[in-house]
């Protein structure tokens, strides 16, 4: 899941909201994934590059699809709150992991 609705605005001179650059598309969403599976320290934006995304928090995705960001540890089931310092654009990443049990049979 990517949510952009993070950091997409920001004040102009007058006061009033206004869009730098919008939110990310999908296939941005997928490269800020595939680049934080990659390298979770080293995420690069699709249009700014490396250096400008860093890791907000670590969060419940119930919890935060129903508007509460509440922290956990990245484990086996978090969203990844990601902000671009560059562009000013925010992802919210759902990621799940699951452990492969083998099985194994006795001879």
């Amino acid at each position: 899941m990517v949510d952009s609705g993070l950091g997409e605005e920001m004040a102009n001179d007058n006061g009033a909201a206004a869009s730098r650059s919008g939110p990310y598309t999908a296939t941005e969403g997928l490269s800020l994934t595939l680049s934080y599976l990659e390298d979770p320290a080293n995420v690069v934006c699709p249009r700014c590059g490396g250096g400008a995304v860093q890791v907000v928090c670590f969060a419940d995705p119930e919890q935060l699809a129903a508007g509460h960001v509440v922290a956990v540890a990245p484990d086996e089931n978090y969203a990844v709150l990601l902000y671009c310092n560059g562009c000013t654009r925010a992802a919210a990443l759902h990621l799940t992991y699951r452990q492969r049990q083998e099985s194994r049979e006795v001879a």
